[in-house]
């Protein structure tokens, strides 16, 4: 119990450190293309180098999962691709991030992203 009280607590302090939500919808037909391409990214955090001139393409309309062991760096790359970090990242694209853990429901993580589609007007 204490585990879960400690990592709930680690939980709502990474949510501060995160830019507020925006909602930023454009309209199908603008020419904008909803594609997130970023070629030749690196991400270092506190000295450790995640990623050193790795392209990054996520289509429109595909729905993406990382996967891999704990402190690896797929919470720090989701992080600063929401806040725009990297060089050239479209401002007109929206990225929004879940928690792990969900609040009074019975769905995984996983069955809620799945389930939830973006609608565009």
């Amino acid at each position: 119990m204490i585990n879960l009280q400690k990592h709930m607590s680690e939980i709502e302090l990474r949510k501060k450190e995160l830019p507020p939500v925006q909602i930023r919808r454009e309209r199908i037909g603008t020419g904008k293309n909803f594609d997130l391409i970023l070629e030749n990214i690196s991400l270092i955090i506190a000295g450790k180098t995640l990623l050193e001139g790795t392209n990054l393409k996520l289509s429109y309309g595909r729905k993406y999962g990382l996967v891999g062991r704990n402190g690896i760096g797929k919470t720090c790359l989701m992080n600063a691709l929401a806040r725009g970090e990297f060089p050239k990242m479209p401002n007109h694209l929206q990225i929004l991030l879940v928690e792990q853990e969900l609040r009074d429901t019975s769905k995984t993580v996983m069955n809620t992203v799945l389930e939830t589609d973006i609608e565009r007007e």
